[in-house]
C-alpha cells in the first residue's frame, strides 16, 4: 500500500495508541511538508521494526519531542 503524502502537513495522532503494531514501514512517505507530528507515534511500543525514506526523515521521526515515539525503537533508512 502506498500513499502520496507529499502535500500532507498534519500527521497528528496518525498511529496514536496502535499498540498492536509490530512493523512500521514509512519508507514511501514523503514527510517534507509535514509541520505537525503531535502524538503521531504515541503508545506504539509494540513496534520492533521501523523504516523510513532517508536520513532526514529518520531524524524527524526519531525525535520523541515531535512525535511522542516510545524510546523502545528507532527508525532506520530502508535500503
Amino acid at each position: 500500500l502506498s500513499f502520496n503524502t507529499s502535500k500532507v502537513t498534519n500527521m497528528i495522532d496518525m498511529f496514536y495508541g496502535d499498540s498492536k503494531l509490530t512493523t512500521l514501514d514509512l519508507s514511501s512517505f514523503d514527510i517534507t511538508s509535514v509541520t505537525d507530528f503531535s502524538n503521531m507515534l504515541f503508545n506504539t511500543g509494540g513496534v520492533t521494526t521501523a523504516y523510513c525514506k532517508d536520513t532526514a526523515s529518520a531524524t524527524i521521526l526519531n525525535d520523541t519531542t515531535k512525535t511522542n515515539k516510545p524510546t523502545t525503537y528507532s527508525f532506520v533508512v530502508k535500503s
